[in-house]
């Protein structure tokens, strides 16, 4: 009766070995894995650009007179002195009345002491039914107007309109085209 009670007693040990050897293993295999892929190699990428700080789905709100007057999204941003530097920018400008201006491009640069912002690559405007493609687009953060120097296409139901530039005053809503400006107005529109 009493080797029936040492075998029990050797099997517990064996068993709690083997439970103590597997948590080594399993912490071990952990602290390498940190240790070796740990650090995404997008960040270690960006990081070796002279950046001074990294950062991953960015939000920032700029307010002015004590109301909002936009909040930027992007997918990534690099901090290099007074400039970020953004991957995949989303703006929304909030205008007085309380409609929303929509912003969208491949690449910005928002200058952190101005608020001012120049973003390229496949610009994408839209507010109500309008939608606005350019290339380029600017934003003066004093004035409260976008702008571009590049050719740019404005759509609605009622008209399309191509122009060489153009400039939005956010304050007033008004859009004004220059430089081989033509279009077309459907009949729908009433004047």
């Amino acid at each position: 009766m009493r080797s029936g009670y040492k075998d029990n007693k050797r099997i517990r040990w064996v068993l709690l070995a083997l439970g103590m050897a597997v948590v080594v293993a399993i912490t071990t295999a952990f602290v390498i894995y940190r240790r070796a892929g740990g650090i995404p190699r997008e960040v270690l990428q960006a990081v070796q650009t002279t950046a001074d700080m990294v950062i991953a789905n960015i939000r920032q709100t700029a307010v002015k007179d004590g109301a909002r007057s936009w909040q930027l999204d992007a997918a990534r941003a690099r901090l290099n002195g007074k400039k970020m530097i953004l991957d995949q920018p989303v703006v929304i400008f909030y205008m007085k009345d309380g409609g929303l201006l929509n912003l969208k491009a491949d690449e910005g640069v928002l200058n952190t002491s101005t608020k001012d912002i120049a973003v390229s690559g496949h610009v994408v405007v839209t507010f109500d039914n309008y939608r606005m493609e350019s290339q380029k687009l600017y934003y003066n953060h004093q004035r409260q107007i976008l702008y571009t120097d590049t050719a740019v296409s404005i759509a609605a139901n009622e008209f399309q309109l191509a122009a060489g530039n153009m400039s939005i005053d956010l304050n007033s809503q008004i859009t004004s085209f220059d430089g081989g400006v033509n279009g077309t107005v459907h009949e729908a529109l009433r004047l």
